[in-house]
């Protein structure tokens, strides 16, 4: 579940523990609109966890959620739009392309 971020998450960002990044598109609506900035925290994911992960083809950045964990390790990720063509399954990723968990919404 991400929630509203905290007094103690805004420090963590500002001491440079989370980073923060933007929402683009409708893939993951209505949980995080387009334009929603979230915190994220450098951790490994778990099922149905809210990730950032950079795409080693084009360098491309995604936020999507862990819809399994695959027997060899891989991610297999989903939107959670139902109304947009990207939010279906996305697919599998390598665990080495997460780049964090998403913890909450910026303000």
């Amino acid at each position: 579940m991400v929630r509203s971020a905290t007094p103690r998450d805004l420090l963590a960002w500002l001491a440079g523990r989370r980073t923060r990044f933007r929402v683009r598109g409708q893939s993951m609506a209505p949980v995080l609109p387009d334009g929603t900035s979230v915190l994220v925290r450098a951790q490994a994911p778990l099922q149905d966890d809210v990730i950032v992960a950079r795409l080693p083809d084009d360098d491309h950045v995604i936020v999507k959620r862990v819809h399994r964990v695959e027997p060899d390790g891989r991610l297999f990720l989903r939107g959670d739009g139902v109304l947009t063509t990207d939010s279906r399954d996305y697919g599998a990723v390598d665990p080495d392309c997460v780049i964090g968990v998403v913890l909450s919404t910026f303000p």
